[in-house]
């Protein structure tokens, strides 16, 4: 099995169901014994790390899905909330799928991602998960594709709070003249994410002059 990432995993776990499917069930069984305690939460979040080539990444997630990566620094570093719970099971899906694809075997990701914010921002998220893995568009592009071409500034700011970088793929999105501009896990990081998908895709790097 390719390890490229080294992701800290559970050794008795086997990812039988969907990613989604091992959140749910997990929840639901946690849920149950909540209840039966008479301590009961509306909704439950399990979270875990996992290494990778850029640090170690925190994963968060219930029932619905997938709802935070964060880096380990800058902007886009999360820490977990005080009642999220530490398990790393109903990650094993979303870990085997990183892996893939910081190792160059997977363009894309297939997995529940619960998508948050304001209509705006999640019509930008979903524009962003459009971005074919190689290629990069510009923020005045993102605003035409939705239908908001003088909402530049907005858009950037919508990018700037993806709550799911990577899975949403906000890295690829550059400066109108072709320069990286900002990016919440660091622009190391945006620069090492756009090479890796150069190396695999048939795409021309946007890189080769920077």
């Amino acid at each position: 099995e390719r390890r490229d990432a080294r992701w800290r995993r559970p050794t008795d776990a086997a990812p039988t169901r969907t990613a989604l499917q091992g959140l749910a069930a997990v929840a639901r069984l946690r849920g149950a014994a909540l209840v039966a305690a008479g301590r009961i939460r509306s909704v439950i979040v399990y979270y875990c790390y996992l290494s990778s080539p850029v640090g170690d990444l925190l994963l968060a997630g219930d029932a619905r899905g997938i709802h935070c990566l964060g880096f380990p620094e800058d902007k886009m570093r999360r820490d977990p909330a005080s009642d999220w719970i530490f398990n790393e099971q109903p990650f094993v899906e979303p870990a085997r799928q990183l892996d893939d694809y910081f190792s160059g075997a997977r363009t894309a990701f297939a997995l529940p991602l619960a998508l948050s914010g304001t209509e705006f921002q999640i019509q930008v998220l979903k524009e962003l998960r459009r971005i074919p893995y190689g290629e990069t568009v510009s923020y005045a592009d993102v605003a035409r594709r939705i239908g908001r071409p003088k909402a530049v500034r907005a858009v950037g700011a919508a990018n700037a709070r993806n709550p799911l970088p990577i899975f949403v793929p906000c890295h690829r999105v550059i400066g109108s003249r072709g320069d990286l501009t900002g990016f919440g896990g660091g622009l190391a990081t945006k620069a090492m994410l756009l090479r890796l998908e150069a190396e695999h895709s048939r795409f021309p790097s946007v890189l080769q002059e920077h």
